[in-house]
């Protein structure tokens, strides 16, 4: 015995078109509510990096300002102990463990640097330039954590500065005190730099734990225009 076929009827079809056109509008306000809130979730992601940007770049102009205050009521706030240190072997010291070669091309206090196409401009307190290395020192009368992440920073952005101008010199990086708390000493080291500090009545350079930290260029950085102050 044969089924009965469903027979078409016009007020079927008519709701058959209803039920189409409603799942369709349906579809078409969850596409249009998952496209705002995708739009709403990159427009939030772009404000927090441009507010992330404008913090980075406020804390910045806060340190140059502290750092320019300092310098006019007190001068030159490393220079004394850098001189001490200088005096008391500091560049015999690397020349013993084979950054410094015989001739030194450059002993600067206060190295700026700065290129306006990669957004750099910023300094190291001290450094020994060589043929083949660049030795960054952070020197500092009361070294902290602080004072050590921060020297990290700028060198990673003084590598940049450098593969930007071709400068293939390989960078290695300490800091320095009279004095260095265990926990800071500790840390240096740990991250791979030198610690410059007076053990007994001489000035030693402490070697990192294993093999240095070094900042190596990048041959694939393209060459931007730089300038130096």
């Amino acid at each position: 015995m044969s089924q009965p076929r469903n027979t078409l009827t016009y007020e079927g079809v008519l709701e058959t078109f209803r039920e189409t056109a409603e799942q369709m509008e349906k579809t078409g306000r969850m596409m249009k509510e998952a496209v705002l809130a995708l739009e709403k979730k990159c427009e939030v992601e772009h404000k927090t990096c441009e507010e992330e940007q404008r913090k980075r770049e406020k804390e910045r102009k806060v340190w140059k300002k502290q750092h320019a205050h300092f310098m006019r009521e007190w001068g030159d706030p490393h220079g004394d102990l850098i001189d001490k240190m200088v005096k008391c072997g500091l560049i015999e010291r690397f020349r013993e463990l084979g950054y410094i070669g015989s001739r030194i091309e450059y002993c600067r206090r206060e190295r700026s640097f700065q290129n306006k196409e990669l957004r750099i401009d910023n300094y190291l307190t001290f450094c020994l330039e060589s043929n083949e290395f660049f030795v960054a020192i952070e020197i500092q009368r009361q070294l902290s954590l602080e004072h050590i992440t921060d020297h990290i920073e700028r060198v990673e952005e003084f590598r940049k500065y450098s593969d930007a101008r071709n400068d293939n010199r390989r960078c290695v990086a300490g800091v320095g005190s009279k004095v260095v708390p265990d926990d800071v000493r500790n840390f240096a080291l740990k991250q791979g730099l030198f610690v410059v500090q007076r053990v007994g009545n001489k000035l030693a350079v402490i070697p990192p734990e294993g093999e240095p930290r070094v900042w190596h260029p990048n041959k694939s950085q393209p060459i931007a225009v730089c300038q130096e102050r």
